[in-house]
């Protein structure tokens, strides 16, 4: 708007243009501004011819010329006044005359500024005289500067026009993220200014931003200018921060079936889903979504994470946003307790050759309420005959303790009519709310006396004894065996569920030295047998001094001795030292493996093709290698004999038997069947590392 105020008085700033001397005289131009219009930008400009001059004799205007004199004023070659005068003479001290005065108005630039050429045109007496000189007038205030400070989002701030006129007034506009917006009109003097929190919307990855703040000034209502300020705005934190919850769910649906609720946790079975829901503010995008230290955002919203078996007690979710903020929040899992069914089992024949067959278990279960569900055990078993189909399934009635449950009594007699001709596979399954143990056991048919080119006695029986290895003790099923290879006698130890590797008198290996052994006295050994398989016992204390038909031989298994397993070894000998008082020859059989390959025994090769159309390998043809079984009678031993009669004063004898063969682990098997008393001790492998030629 215009400003509607006239004139106004200035002080007067006099400048002159001076004009050649003539004599002594000086013709000169005298302007000053008297008034200026703010509102229409222009200037009354006041000017005055003068003359000055003076002699020798005093100052004072000596002629007089009686016709008129021209003159005039130009601006910028323009002519502002003119007019003439005659030129009068006048004595007086006063050295200054005032030839012409008036006034004209001069419009000034668009910014308010003025400066010009005046030029001015008069006469000395009888000769016109022009001079120039480049002149200008004070500013005229134009639009309003406007100030402001720096400021938050959402907190005032004051913008100052710094206006030139009372009478003006303005507009303010703010331009911030390429938008412009009408902040207040009819401002006078200042204004306080909040902008509003949804500008942050415009700079979504940023903190901050540049705001013009432009002023219009109106005068009379008509635009007389525009200025600007530009100041930074900062997002308000507290608004832009972003904020996060966490949730989680059991996706395990048969969990969630036990406990009533998916926000119920089962350690080590439910499978959670945990869920990062964050809230950005003002414009502002994910940059990043962490859940439990694992970076979900690819997968995006909603961002979700899953772990299977969890056992963590909570995960913590972080989210960064496009500003850089941070923000994370903890999700606690909520558990509900519960063990999982531990259980031992065993089905075995009550004895050797009977057709009955009873069962034994023991175990622990979670005896307890699992959110919305009472936790309850049941058990159960089936068996398959060899070559038969499976029964059906029979119900098991345990007897519950606490968190303990087993058969009732020391066993179960499960029947009686299972042929000890047949081998039985049984299957037991428990089962509570949650989980389900299933074990397969086999029931070996019954043991029979075996005949093997010569009678083979098997006793059988049960007895108590305590594992060297451990310092527990346990019941054994355990029968002896004659082995009509080495001819002596062989332990096979049976657990619980099932059978162990075959333990041999005196055997040992890497870890251990158990021995479970049968000694002689004399040509007798303790353990003998009787004929008939209905003996109480095994151990015939009514003839023991009767030769056995078959003798408990000496047998020496080394057992995998322990040597460098890093590197190849070829076997050299085996070194051992015998002491024999007797002087009798002592004769031995050994079998030498390495890496479990017989290394005594020839290997056959043959060739097997698939001619059976139906066969998916039908038309392949197959190379196996196999080894050529000892049996007693038809294969030798590889015996040997250190013969005492040749040295009838030498009673310890160190032996070296020659090896062949490559590997990591040696071990070798000693019989001697002289049933002579001697000591056999020192042993001692020779062997060359294969990478130290």
């Amino acid at each position: 708007m215009l400003l509607t105020t006239s004139f106004q008085k200035v002080t007067e700033r006099s400048a002159q243009v001076t004009s050649n001397t003539v004599g002594y005289s000086r013709l000169y131009l005298k302007y000053g501004r008297t008034e200026y219009d703010i509102a229409n930008n222009r200037d009354t400009i006041y000017y005055e011819i003068r003359q000055y001059s003076y002699n020798q004799y005093g100052r004072y205007l000596g002629w007089e010329v009686t016709n008129s004199s021209a003159w005039n004023i130009k601006i910028a070659g323009s002519t502002v006044a003119s007019g003439s005068y005659t030129q009068t003479a006048i004595y007086s001290n006063d050295p200054e005359l005032v030839r012409v005065s008036g006034s004209f108005t001069q419009s000034h630039d668009s910014d308010g500024t003025w400066a010009e050429t005046v030029e001015m045109t008069g006469p000395i007496y009888l000769t016109q005289y022009t001079d120039s000189a480049s002149i200008s007038l004070p500013d005229i205030p134009r639009a309003s500067v406007p100030t402001a400070s720096n400021g938050t989002i959402g907190s005032a701030l004051t913008i100052n026009t710094n206006r030139a006129s009372s009478n003006f007034l303005h507009a303010l506009k703010a331009t911030f993220g390429g938008t412009t917006d009408t902040i207040a009109t009819n401002v006078g003097d200042s204004y306080s200014w909040t902008p509003s929190l949804s500008l942050q919307n415009r700079i979504p990855n940023a903190t901050s931003g540049s705001c013009v703040i432009t002023c219009e000034t109106y005068s009379n209502g008509n635009l007389i200018g525009t200025k600007t300020v530009t100041i930074t705005l900062s997002i308000n934190t507290a608004s832009c921060t972003p904020t996060l919850t966490g949730s989680y769910a059991d996706l395990n649906t048969a969990i969630t079936a036990v406990t009533g609720s998916n926000q119920t946790m089962i350690s080590g079975l439910s499978n959670v889903q945990v869920t990062a829901t964050p809230s950005l503010k003002y414009g502002a995008t994910i940059a990043s979504v962490w859940i439990g230290g694992v970076n979900v955002t690819s997968g995006g919203s909603p961002y979700r994470r899953t772990i299977n078996a969890v056992t963590a007690a909570s995960y913590v979710v972080e989210v960064y946003d496009s500003r850089g903020f941070y923000v994370s929040a903890t999700v606690t899992l909520s558990y509900v307790s519960y063990s999982r069914i531990t259980f031992l089992a065993s089905f075995f024949r009550t004895a050797a050759m009977n057709n009955e067959i009873a069962l034994q278990y023991s175990g622990t279960f979670y005896n307890h309420t699992i959110g919305a569900t009472t936790n309850t055990l049941t058990a159960k078993y089936r068996y398959q005959p060899e070559l038969g189909d499976w029964s059906e399934w029979v119900t098991l009635t345990p007897t519950i303790a606490g968190d303990n449950y087993s058969n009732a009594g020391e066993q179960i007699i499960i029947g009686t009519n299972f042929d000890h001709n047949k081998q039985y596979r049984f299957e037991i399954v428990f089962t509570d709310a949650i989980d389900t143990k299933t074990n397969t056991i086999i029931v070996k048919a019954g043991r029979h006396i075996l005949k093997v080119t010569e009678a083979v006695q098997v006793l059988q029986g049960k007895l108590h004894i305590q594992k060297l290895y451990t310092k527990n003790d346990k019941d054994f099923v355990f029968d002896f065996v004659y082995d009509v290879l080495t001819r002596t006698w062989v332990t096979h130890v049976y657990g619980l569920t099932q059978m162990f590797e075959p333990q041999h008198v005196f055997q040992s290996d890497v870890n251990t030295r158990s021995i479970i052994t049968v000694l002689n006295t004399g040509d007798y050994p303790l353990l003998k047998y009787t004929i008939d398989d209905s003996a109480g016992n095994f151990v015939d204390y009514e003839n023991i001094n009767t030769e056995a038909v078959f003798n408990n031989h000496t047998l020496l298994d080394t057992g995998i001795c322990p040597l460098d397993d890093i590197l190849d070894k070829r076997a050299r000998e085996l070194q051992f030292v015998t002491n024999n008082t007797t002087g009798k020859a002592l004769e031995f059989f050994v079998t030498v493996y390495v890496d479990s390959t017989n290394v005594s025994n020839p290997d056959t090769t043959l060739i097997d093709w698939i001619s059976d159309p139906d066969d998916p390998n039908y038309g392949q043809l197959y190379e196996i290698e196999e080894e050529v079984a000892n049996v007693y009678g038809d294969t030798s031993l590889d015996a040997w004999v250190i013969d005492y009669s040749h040295f009838p004063k030498t009673g310890l004898v160190k032996s070296h038997l020659r090896l062949h063969g490559k590997g990591l682990y040696f071990r070798a098997i000693i019989v001697n069947r002289d049933k002579i008393e001697h000591e056999l001790s020192s042993i001692t492998w020779v062997y060359r590392i294969m990478n130290a030629r």
